[in-house]
This record gives C-alpha cells, sequence and structure tokens, in this order.
C-alpha cells in the first residue's frame, strides 16, 4: 500500500491522529530532507525507516520503490511540510505507481495554499496555485498576464530573498488599488500576515529587511479593468493636463498601471 501523507506546515500539533498511525505502521517513508522529516518522526516517537526522495533522484528511486510494494512493503510519502507533491517531488513515482497498479490513498491534511487563502480577505471561491513567482523578467510578465487571463484568486510562492523585488515588479505591472495578502510562518510561533492594496503593502510589511526570512505566500486578486480607454476623454485631459498627470487621472479611474496608459496616448 502507498500513502501520500500530509505533515504540519509550522505547528507539529496540526497532524492528523490518521496520519501518525500510518506513518508508525509503514515499512518506509519517502521523504524530501531526511533531518526535517526525522525530527518531526522523533518527536511523535515512530521508528519507520527514511528513504530519500527529491528532484535530483525520483526517476532512480521509482523502480526500487515499485519492487518494494510488489514485495508487500507499505510506503508512505511525504513532503519537508504540508501536502505532497503539491510544488514538491514525487508527482513522477506516483504516476508510475498508479500505472503499476499499486493502491493509492492520500491522509489529507495541512496546505499553506489554503491557510494562506482562508486568511487573505480575498474571495475564496474560485481561485488558482501558480507555484514559484518566475526570476527572468520576460517570464514574469508572461506570469502575471495568466494571473490577468485567469481573472480569479491567484496564489504563489515567493522566496526571502527575492519578495521585495517581487512586490515591485507587481507594482510596476498591476493595478495599485489591487488587494494582495502576504503569508509567511502560518501556524508558527511567529505567523504573520500583510492585508491591503499594492499601494499600501510597503507600510504593512513591518519585518526588518535584513531580518526577513521564510517563504512567503501570497495571494492576489486582479480587478476587472475596461478593454478600451474612453479617447474623447483622453483628448479632453490631454488639452488642460500635460501627459504625466493625465495618466495618473486615466490609471486611477481605468484601474490600469500608469505604463500602459501611456502606451495608448497618441504618439
Amino acid at each position: 500500500m502507498f500513502y501520500i501523507v500530509a505533515t504540519p506546515i509550522g505547528n507539529s500539533k496540526d497532524i492528523s491522529f490518521r496520519a501518525v498511525e500510518i506513518l508508525k505502521k509503514v515499512d518506509f517513508i519517502l521523504c524530501e530532507d531526511t533531518r526535517i522529516t526525522g525530527k518531526l518522526i522523533a518527536e511523535l516517537n515512530i521508528t519507520s525507516h527514511l528513504l530519500k526522495l527529491n528532484d535530483h533522484n525520483e526517476d532512480s528511486m521509482i523502480k526500487k520503490v515499485v519492487s518494494l510494494l510488489e514485495e508487500g512493503k507499505d510506503i508512505a510519502l511525504v513532503s519537508d511540510a504540508g501536502m505532497p507533491l503539491i510544488n514538491d517531488p514525487g508527482f513522477a513515482l506516483v504516476r508510475d505507481i498508479i500505472k503499476s497498479k499499486h493502491h493509492v490513498t492520500s491522509i489529507p491534511g495541512p496546505s499553506s495554499i489554503l491557510t494562506a487563502l482562508q486568511l487573505s480577505g480575498i474571495s475564496t471561491n474560485e481561485f488558482c496555485f501558480l507555484g514559484y513567482f518566475p526570476r527572468k523578467a520576460n517570464k514574469q510578465i508572461e506570469f502575471i498576464k495568466k494571473i490577468k487571463k485567469i481573472g480569479m484568486t491567484a496564489i504563489f510562492f515567493e522566496s526571502p530573498k527575492r519578495i521585495i523585488n517581487t512586490l515591485n515588479v507587481l507594482k510596476e505591472s498591476i493595478n495599485e488599488n489591487n488587494e494582495i495578502a502576504i503569508a509567511r510562518e502560518l501556524t508558527k510561533k511567529h505567523e504573520s500576515l500583510y492585508r491591503g492594496t499594492l499601494n499600501q503593502i510597503d507600510n504593512l510589511i513591518t519585518i526588518p529587511k535584513n531580518e526577513i526570512k521564510g517563504e512567503f505566500t501570497i495571494t492576489i486578486k486582479i480587478l476587472e479593468i475596461p478593454e478600451e480607454i474612453d479617447l474623447g476623454l483622453q483628448k479632453d485631459l490631454l488639452s488642460f493636463l500635460n501627459k504625466g498627470d493625465a495618466a495618473k487621472v486615466l490609471s486611477k479611474l481605468y484601474k490600469l498601471p500608469k505604463r500602459e496608459i501611456y502606451k495608448k496616448f497618441p504618439k
């Protein structure tokens, strides 16, 4: 039997009774980092043998795990925190186990994605998870376009080293009145949640830059905007305002970044 087991995202007391029962019963626990999982199972008095599974060795581990299952061994897959497979290793392995007709089941539990969404104060009816914010500028533009096109609440991760730059990119590309929620250290002692609009967020984040640590989970909803600007209004504004001031007015009115407004001005 193969089990996909959720582990706490911060507070170790969030693990379910069933998860503990399964982790005690299985012969092997597949994990990303034996040090992190080792601390958790030691706290829970679990003695099951740990096997490392990561992006580098997943292909080579598939045959070994399937072979162990064929021998009748019970195996659990965990991630460092939360629900396995969500932006973590293991998908190729689970897919092959399913193809080999071995029974797979999930032991659900904590998820930083759903926890951040619940606490965001942003619409929860429709949402999507998009992994990590891209590092390259061209990919960042594509990423933001995707969020706009989807038209629903978007959730993504960012590292502490890049969070400030990412917020600056968002502010340059999306209307400053868009709601955003930023979560870190969820369920832990120093849990932090920052909610507001993009133009407020710098003043809301109270962590000194040299102390920013821990993965961030960002929730954002892109406001609906008119597709076209009223050209008559644009012409009237430009007749008595300079381009900069006219862009500010139209940006507020149409909820568009100023740089998008400038593109629509007559050459």
